[in-house]
């Protein structure tokens, strides 16, 4: 029988070795069973539990990451970019840097107190001639003289100042203005082509010709806002006037046109007075539509019309009958068909109206 020593020992690791110090086989790692050592091993082995090889604990032992399919892989890939994206806060242009402008929006003083001139508003303005000219080059007066008097009564002191525009002068009135003898700088108010443009930054001018006496008579402040409604109103005019031909009626039509029309005549089609009469309404278009709110407009059509006809004759300040007989004299200061229409409205000329009305 072999010796113990010469079998060695299964690892101290492996369950074959657990086991036998559990069945209390080895004590202080020597086999101290009855059996030979080799023989018990040949034992577990035939037993199916044949001895593992040992290995050492690994202390690293490999994750292994899982897979991702490749369909995912692009979806995760714009995921995680979106994320980055918002995560990366979006440089800010660096501001610019402001011109200093203090003098040109600054609140402005009213040094004057002119109450014209409290709540000033900053801002460019423009300047035109009123009569719509553009000449090459226009001035208007700039200080007091006695040929041009330049002068501003304050509302509210009832005192008078005396005008001089200077650039270098916070008031434009004089007795405000330095008295040392060089040191106004004086300067004109010139028009270019009918128009004057005014920055912001100067407001001593502004000023100035916003209490101009020439102002609203000679230049005005051109007010582009102004000018658009204006374009808009005589739009919106012409087409209430055009809609009132097709609207007011025939007679009243009819009443217009004789009045309006030295080749009208009643055997006119009601295209063709149509047709005239919105031409009128679109040339005209207040006088068409004051035409339509006269309520004596439909008298003056009959006074017209028997005119025409020969139902009524004007001669020498008197209308007569076709008979010749005077039915009203007019005097020379008066509106001969205003005082027909008055003859007309009352309680003598009516059956004549009626008559008239009746032939037509």
């Amino acid at each position: 029988m072999e010796t113990t020593s010469e079998v060695k020992l299964p690892h101290h690791f492996s369950p074959v070795y657990k086991k036998m110090v559990a069945e209390g086989l080895i004590v202080d790692k020597k086999y101290v069973g009855e059996t030979p050592l080799e023989q018990y091993l040949k034992s577990q082995e035939e037993g199916g539990e044949a001895p593992e090889t040992p290995q050492e604990p690994n202390i690293h032992p490999e994750v292994k990451e899982p897979s991702i399919p490749l369909s995912q892989v692009e979806a995760m890939m714009e995921k995680m970019l979106a994320e980055k994206m918002q995560a990366i806060e979006t440089p800010k242009a660096p501001e610019a840097p402001r011109y200093q402008e203090q003098p040109r929006f600054a609140p402005e003083s009213n040094v004057d107190d002119i109450p014209e001139l409290r709540n000033w508003e900053m801002k460019d303005r423009e300047y035109e001639i009123c009569d719509g000219s553009k000449p090459v080059s226009y001035s208007i007066s700039s200080e007091h003289s006695a040929l041009i008097p330049l002068q501003y009564t304050n509302k509210e002191t009832q005192t008078v100042h005396v005008i001089r525009y200077a650039t270098n002068q916070p008031s434009f009135f004089i007795e405000k203005q330095s008295k040392e003898p060089g040191s106004v700088l004086k300067a004109e108010i010139i028009f270019n082509f009918g128009r004057l443009r005014v920055p912001a930054n100067n407001v001593v001018l502004q000023k100035l010709l916003a209490i101009h006496p020439h102002k609203d008579v000679i230049f005005r402040e051109y007010d582009p806002l102004a000018a658009s409604k204006k374009v808009v109103s005589d739009k919106k005019l012409k087409l209430k006037a055009g809609n009132l031909v097709f609207e007011v009626g025939e007679m009243t039509n009819r009443a217009i046109a004789s009045l309006e029309f030295a080749h009208y005549v009643d055997s006119w089609a009601t295209d063709i007075l149509e047709e005239e009469l919105t031409v009128f309404a679109e040339k005209n278009p207040q006088k068409y539509i004051d035409y339509t709110n006269d309520p004596t407009i439909k008298m003056k059509g009959v006074i017209k019309a028997s005119l025409a006809s020969g139902e009524l004759i004007y001669s020498n300040y008197r209308f007569l009958n076709k008979r010749r007989e005077t039915i009203l004299e007019v005097a020379k200061n008066q509106n001969e068909m205003d005082e027909m229409v008055l003859y007309f409205e009352s309680g003598i000329g009516r059956s004549t109206y009626e008559y008239l009305l009746n032939k037509l």
